[in-house]
Formats: structure tokens, C-alpha cells, sequence
């Protein structure tokens, strides 16, 4: 009679379908190493781009000739303006009325100051602006995000956790060649960007045009092998952060990585990406809305209670241009019964009132730049999956190899003892009988 094997079988998820790596960037999204790092990115990120405007733009005036970039402008000035309460574009999946694209959001703010930058020359003013506040972007995200996917990768391949200071640490000596590897395809661009603009030049006299057209074959191919070259960056430069954090390799291995893996397995990446924005809008839109939720609750609360005098006063706090001027006086008014606090108003309250609506504005302002931290660290989570995953598609490499620069060896046996004919795992000399009766082996 043959025994009943009642042995539970699972099911491995992970051999069957890989890809189920990206789920597991939420717990490690909402770690506090990595929250802490997004949180410092998102804050930092906006000065530089503050400062890019103070210096090459005037908003006023671009507000009146292009309201449009007076809106991206003002939306890479601040931590969550243009995150929080926006749809953002289009997207792939609708639940409910909302749009399904959280890590596509932060894709887009990375990518828009080149893209604007490339699309139409509108200025040196406002070609230094996006290169200055792009770069600086560029500079804060490398070391933030490598930081990030240096965390996740070691819970990916090794389920091991590591400090924020380890993974800083990892991340800075190895900034210079996560920069290297980001600048090198822009060198290449602008290298051939020097060659069309010479070619430009003969372009300005009708003589140079009719040569020009008869050869502007030879620009038509500079500027496709440059369209190349921006789509694989476009695509491709998450990766390079990632191949460094994963691999510790130099700027030219992870560029040519991040290159290959972009166009050898076109349809892979897209399948991962896809995956990733339909899991992480879908959590992002959980954090959105708990984030709305909470902001909305705290006026309501306290609405009970300031609005027993005024009715309007959590209103007018939420929005300072609902409040009423006061009433102009009457010429004929005695100016002796007019009310001084009347007269110390202004259209938008008075210096205390001001002072603490700019306080309460910038707790509301934290709430929401820690649920934008949770966007950008899942960003890099995924980003991390997606590049183990499509290392294992084009390399063949299995998921839990990670560089480890100074592993420590824990197991390792005792050293052996030396000396002629003493095979004792003991460096302890002192150990004085078992040595001779080995040598007394020896000797019969």
C-alpha cells in the first residue's frame, strides 16, 4: 500500500512571474531610511529651481506672454503644487473618476526641463533657466535616488536591511560616476547640437540656404542619430542609477547598460513600466486622497469651533481672497466714530492674521510633501525592481546577485595552525597535547 504524500505545495510566484518584484516596493517605499531620503529630495529640489528664476526669469512678465510656462514654473518652484490636487496628464487606467499615473507624474518632472529645453529655442534666458534647474534636479536625484535603490535592492536580492548612512555613504563615493554617466550622452548631443548650429549659420543668407538644402541630408542625419541618443536618456537614465546601486560599476558600463537594456528588450521595459505605474498609481492615489482627506478633516474640526463668531473664518483662513475689504468711509463720516479696527484691516486680514495663516499654510505644506516623498521613493523602488528584472531578461543574471563592497564574513572557519606536521584548526599554541598526539599519529 503506497503512503498518502500530504505535503503542502507552494506555488513560486517569483519563478513563474517575475515581475511580481514591483509589488514589493510599498513596504520598502514606506521604510523610514527611504522616506527620510525622498522627503530631503523633495524639499531640496525646488530651491535650486528658485534660484534658476531669480536669476534668468522674470515670472511676471512670462505669465503675460506665456501662461503656460509661467505654470511649469511655478509648479517645479514648490515641493507639491502641480502633484497634489491635479490630475496630471493623461493616463492609462481611470478608477473612479481618477487617473491611474503616480510614478508617471515624477517621470514627467525629471524629463520636462529637457524636453522643453530640446522642443524650441525660446531664448538664452529661458534656455539657462531649464539647464541650470534641470541639472540641478539631475545633481539632487542622483545621489537621492541611488541612495534609495541602493535600499531596495538589498531587500531584493538579499531581504537585508541597511542604514541610511550605509546607503548615503555608498551612494556619494559613487556620485561622480552616476553623474558622468547622466552627462556623457548630453556631451554627445550638444557636441552635435556645435555642428547643425554652424551649419545654421549659412542658413541665415540665401546663398548658404540653397547649399544648405542641397546637403541638409547630412543635418537630417545628425539630427536623428541625436534623437537616438535623447530617447535612450529619456528611458534609459533611471537605469543608470539603478546598474550603479546594483552593480558599483563605473559611468560607462552603466550607461551602456541602461542603453542596451532600453533597446534590447523594448517590450519588456514598456511590460514593467506599465505594471509599475498601474501598482504605484494605485497607491499613490491611496496616500493622495488619505492626504486630501486629512487636510480637508482638520478645517472641518476646527470649523465647530472658530466659526461660532464668524462663519466665513475657516473659509477666509483656507482662502484669504474671501475675505471683504472694509467698507470705504463716507465722506461725510465723522472721522472721530470711525472703528480702528476697521481701519487696520486690509483685504487680506490683519499682520497677526497673516502671519498665522503663513503658519498653519506651512504644516498643510508639510503634510503634503510627505505624501509626495511616499511618490518619489516608490518612484525609485520601482525602478530598482524594474532594473533586476530586465538585467535577468538581456543578461540571464538571477535576481539576488547585488555588488557587496565589504561583505563581512561571519562563517568562516578558524584559521589553520602553522607549523610541520600539525593540522589543528587551534591557532591557540598553548594547546600542547593535542598537537603531540597528532605528531605521535604521525610518527606510527
Amino acid at each position: 500500500m503506497e503512503s498518502e504524500n500530504n505535503s503542502i505545495r507552494t506555488i513560486p510566484w517569483r519563478e513563474l512571474c517575475p515581475w511580481t518584484l514591483i509589488f514589493r516596493s510599498l513596504p520598502v517605499a514606506v521604510s523610514v531610511p527611504v522616506m527620510v531620503l525622498a522627503f530631503i529630495g523633495v524639499v531640496i529640489t525646488p530651491v535650486g529651481w528658485k534660484a534658476s528664476q531669480f536669476v534668468f526669469v522674470n515670472h511676471e512678465e512670462v505669465s503675460a506672454n506665456d501662461p503656460e510656462f509661467a505654470e511649469f514654473i511655478s509648479n517645479v518652484g514648490s515641493p507639491h503644487e502641480g502633484i497634489m490636487g491635479t490630475s496630471s496628464g493623461e493616463s492609462l487606467v481611470t478608477l473612479f473618476g481618477f487617473r491611474i499615473n503616480g510614478p508617471k507624474i515624477v517621470f514627467v518632472r525629471y524629463v520636462e526641463p529637457f524636453w522643453r529645453m530640446f522642443r524650441q529655442y525660446d531664448g538664452v534666458r529661458s534656455f539657462l533657466y531649464l539647464l541650470v534647474g534641470g541639472v540641478w534636479t539631475m545633481v539632487v536625484w542622483s545621489l537621492i535616488g541611488m541612495a534609495i535603490a541602493r535600499i531596495a535592492v538589498m531587500r531584493y536580492a538579499r531581504n537585508e536591511s541597511i542604514s541610511l548612512n550605509d546607503a548615503v555613504r555608498f551612494a556619494w563615493v559613487r556620485f561622480p560616476s552616476c553623474i558622468t554617466g547622466l552627462v556623457i550622452p548630453l556631451v554627445g548631443v550638444f557636441a552635435l547640437c556645435i555642428v547643425t548650429a554652424l551649419v545654421g549659420l549659412f542658413m541665415a543668407f540665401d546663398v548658404g540656404l540653397f547649399i544648405v538644402g542641397l546637403l541638409y541630408f547630412f543635418v537630417i542625419g545628425l539630427a536623428g542619430v541625436m534623437a537616438v541618443i535623447l530617447l535612450g536618456l529619456a528611458f534609459g537614465w533611471p537605469l543608470t542609477i539603478a546598474a550603479i546601486s546594483t552593480e558599483g560599476q563605473d559611468s560607462f558600463d552603466a550607461m551602456t547598460r541602461s542603453y542596451a537594456y532600453t533597446f534590447q528588450r523594448p517590450l519588456n521595459y514598456a511590460f514593467y513600466a506599465i505594471v509599475a505605474i498601474i501598482f504605484g498609481g494605485l497607491c499613490w492615489l491611496l496616500v493622495a486622497r488619505v492626504t486630501e482627506a486629512t487636510e480637508n478633516l482638520s478645517f472641518w474640526s476646527t470649523s465647530w469651533g472658530a466659526n461660532i463668531a464668524n462663519e466665513n473664518r475657516i473659509e477666509n483662513i483656507r482662502d484669504p481672497s474671501t475675505i471683504q475689504p472694509p467698507a470705504t468711509p463716507s465722506p461725510t463720516a465723522n472721522p472721530a466714530t470711525a472703528s480702528p479696527t476697521a481701519s487696520a484691516m486690509t483685504p487680506r486680514g490683519s499682520a497677526t492674521f497673516r502671519g498665522s495663516r503663513s503658519v498653519i499654510g506651512f504644516w498643510i505644506s508639510m503634510l503634503k510633501s510627505v505624501a509626495v516623498a511616499f511618490l518619489y521613493a516608490q518612484f525609485w523602488c520601482l525602478v530598482a525592481a524594474i532594473y533586476l528584472l530586465l538585467r535577468k531578461d538581456v543578461d540571464e543574471t538571477d535576481l539576488d546577485e547585488v555588488f557587496i563592497s565589504e561583505e563581512q564574513r561571519t562563517y568562516d572557519l578558524p584559521a589553520l595552525a602553522t607549523g610541520p606536521g600539525s593540522p589543528s584548526t587551534s591557532p591557540d599554541s598553548s594547546s600542547g597535547e593535542a598537537e603531540t598526539q597528532v605528531q605521535r599519529d604521525n610518527g606510527d
